[in-house]
């Protein structure tokens, strides 16, 4: 539980920093970033979908994510290690893929 919540507060940490160069202005002389390729490349498959595809696609996996959320207090999972890895593994990746939808959501905006 308590890798959950550091994973949390480093993710805050990162969304604040990210926010911070995002509505700073550049330094004279310097041009603005662009975002890295490796970030387009992930946000590029959800071209293909409108902002409110992109919304639903939002809210059923933060339903999904709550519902992950919920599974830790089943005790079935402290009793075997490896139920408990995978499920924090299953709710690392659809955190990851939350976020890239809010991104892509973002974009569209």
């Amino acid at each position: 539980v308590y890798s959950l919540y550091a994973e949390k507060v480093r993710k805050r940490t990162a969304d604040k920093q990210l926010e911070k160069t995002r509505y700073s202005r550049p330094a004279a002389g310097k041009a603005a970033k662009k975002p890295t390729s490796a970030v387009g490349a992930e946000l590029k498959r959800f071209n293909k979908y409108t902002t409110e595809q992109i919304e639903e696609m939002i809210m059923s996996l933060e339903e999904k994510i709550a519902g992950l959320q919920e599974e830790f207090g089943d005790e079935k999972y402290y009793h075997n290690p490896e139920l408990l890895a995978s499920l924090q593994e299953r709710l690392k990746v659809g955190e990851a893929e939350l976020d890239l939808l809010y991104r892509a959501y973002e974009i569209r905006l």
